[in-house]
């Protein structure tokens, strides 16, 4: 059928939304603040953890029961929850993998990350996926492939039990932003990538054929284009971290700028210890109830467009 207003104004909406939440992480106001960088990485957190239990395994399991009703096969074995499974595991065989590798070399002596070039121009492009594929499939009529939806969502919802379960344990030993810095960020920020755009393709088709009417249309987009602000900024944050470079001695330099280390003449003795400690104690406990609200947020974001939708 014929591209009509309604679907080319509701690929713009959501091409505006992921545009604009996958760039807020690299505006300077966003990477300079390191408070801002934590509340990122705790709201990818709680988001990853909506999108995989409310709405990837939720679409996994309605295309595999379509999928095994077209083929009248009668198997009540889980596989979505399978197929998500083992993806979990093989990120965390793979991250694992990485950091016996890279702790064989020194710090240092290779400069790793995603070059903020690159992280914009992959944010770019996933915020242009969704609305792509939902002119095209409205141009052409087109819908998915059950078995296809259930592997990638099966996979995909794996994939974000993961980052999500690698955000927390961040957050909690208190890294946060330091850790996300990490050389295997680049691993998990493309794999983040790779399947939030598979997803995106099937956002499109959502929009596409799941409307009978204008207003039906319009709900759905309403709904994908809130789901595609908060999810590209959650990808926006994994990518700007990913980017950041750790270099020999970077982190001491930074800590003696900031002044929470002071040597001590040849004995390097440090100065005031005691005193930053109980300030960063209490800036903790603060911190940790904001990302704890940024985390709330990010889940129920989520889960709400997963009911909407």
């Amino acid at each position: 059928m014929a591209l009509d207003t309604t679907d080319t104004l509701a690929a713009i909406i959501i091409l505006l939304c992921g545009l604009i939440g996958v760039l807020f992480p690299f505006l300077p106001y966003a990477k300079e603040r390191p408070e801002i960088q934590r509340a990122g990485e705790a709201h990818s957190a709680g988001l990853f953890l909506a999108l995989a239990l409310c709405h990837m395994l939720d679409d996994a399991n309605d295309s595999w029961d379509n999928y095994k009703d077209a083929h009248d096969i009668d198997d009540d074995y889980p596989y979505p929850e399978l197929i998500a499974g083992l993806a979990f595991i093989l990120l965390l065989s793979l991250d694992l993998l990485q950091a016996r590798i890279m702790s064989s070399w020194e710090d240092g002596e290779y400069a790793v990350g995603i070059p903020p070039w690159l992280g914009i121009l992959l944010g770019v492009t996933f915020a242009i996926i969704s609305p792509v594929a939902l002119l095209v499939a409205a141009a052409l009529d087109a819908g998915a492939s059950d078995l296809a939806v259930t592997l990638i969502q099966g996979a995909a919802a794996g994939t974000f039990l993961f980052l999500t379960s690698e955000s927390l344990g961040a957050l909690k030993d208190g890294h946060g932003h330091d850790h996300a810095m990490d050389t295997s960020s680049v691993g998990k920020a493309l794999f983040c990538f790779a399947f939030l755009s598979a997803h995106s393709v099937l956002d499109g088709l959502v929009v596409a054929t799941g409307g009978d009417n204008d207003v039906d249309t319009w709900a759905l987009c309403v709904a994908i284009a809130f789901h595609k602000l908060w999810a590209a900024m959650a990808l926006g944050f994994k990518l700007q971290n990913a980017g950041r470079i750790r270099k020999h001695g970077q982190a001491l330099l930074q800590a003696a700028a900031d002044g929470e280390v002071k040597a001590d003449g040849d004995a390097g003795v440090m100065e005031g210890d005691h005193e930053d400690e109980r300030h960063r104690h209490h800036q903790g406990g603060c911190k940790s109830i904001f990302d704890y609200i940024a985390f709330l947020l990010g889940f129920g974001v989520l889960a709400a467009v997963a009911a909407a939708t």
